[in-house]
């Protein structure tokens, strides 16, 4: 896939290039213009030509936070649901993973790991493991951009927390995506 390099004043005419439907952008689940001129001067994001459309690139961190007292079994952090009937998951929380962190431009997984933990208060060095191996998808039809293709591609890393950073009753992340997280055995 070949990268796509812009001016911010030509975001829009690219997107027009390529027939991406822009007016039907921000309504519904679809995000505005502004949030991907955002996205992508943040470094969150990239476009790039694979030579049939464009494509959104978006590298994440898949974090999982643990705590182990004495050896197994350990206990895992996970987003608390907000009603306890709700069935919904938090996408950041499935799978054995805590939260997913999306790079920014240039920085690795433990960075990206180490700025959101950054949110809860933990920071210095901890032990972590990051795999060198990565999951792709897509690409596949963008929901928050339509028009777009979306390629996610995801890097897990495992942060294990000394003593001094557990707190039995969890955390709350502060900033944009504010939510409680609590720990559960694994």
């Amino acid at each position: 896939m070949e990268k796509v390099n812009m001016e911010e004043s030509k975001l829009l005419e690219l997107l027009e290039k390529h027939q991406v439907p822009v007016r039907t952008w921000g309504k519904g689940k679809a995000r505005k213009v502004e949030e991907l001129m955002a996205e992508l001067m943040a470094g969150r994001s990239t476009l790039v030509n694979n030579g049939v459309g464009l494509v959104r690139l978006v590298r994440v961190a898949a974090v999982s936070v643990c705590y182990t007292l004495d050896g197994p079994p350990h206990l895992q952090l996970k987003a608390k649901k907000a009603n306890p009937q709700s069935s919904k998951e938090y996408p950041w929380s499935m799978n054995g993973v805590s939260l997913y962190e999306k790079l920014l431009r240039g920085e690795d997984a433990l960075d990206a790991a180490m700025r959101v933990l950054g949110e809860f208060g933990i920071s210095g060095k901890l032990s972590s493991t990051t795999l060198e191996t990565k999951t792709v998808w897509g690409p596949k039809d963008s929901i928050v951009y339509p028009g777009l293709q979306d390629r996610f591609e995801k890097v897990p890393v495992s942060i294990f927390l000394p003593r001094y950073f557990y707190r039995p009753k969890g955390y709350r992340a502060e900033g944009k995506g504010a939510a409680r997280f609590v720990w559960v055995e694994n």
